[in-house]
């Protein structure tokens, strides 16, 4: 095999354990937008690829997505919510929601915006 290819490649479980975090909260994302807006989204490449480019953050935890997802959610601001739960938009945005995004409140409660099953 070629160096060049070589060095492209991740070993197989690496690449294992990046699909499964993306998975998760690609799941995740997508269950909480049905249950929010009633029908599945048209998410297309453009929402993978900002998702894959958010998860190459090597300290990123599903539950951090998870989190910020609701934050991003429960946001009360009106471009926020013009967005429409772009998951394009929430990962080029990440550290945006990384605090709770009504002041005056504690943390917000996630379940309450995706009862989606953990992993």
């Amino acid at each position: 095999m070629p160096s060049s290819v070589s060095k492209r490649l991740k070993p197989q479980k690496e690449r294992g354990k990046s699909s499964s975090i993306h998975k998760q909260c690609f799941e995740y994302a997508y269950e909480s937008f049905k249950q929010q807006f009633g029908q599945a989204p048209s998410w297309n490449g453009k929402h993978h690829g900002q998702l894959r480019t958010l998860l190459k953050k090597p300290d990123l935890t599903v539950e951090e997505f998870r989190r910020r997802w609701g934050n991003f959610v429960a946001c009360p601001e009106e471009f926020i919510k013009k967005q429409r739960l772009s998951l394009a938009y929430f990962c080029a945005n990440f550290d945006r929601f990384i605090g709770n995004p009504i002041p005056g409140q504690g943390e917000v409660d996630v379940r309450k915006y995706s009862e989606v099953p953990k992993y």
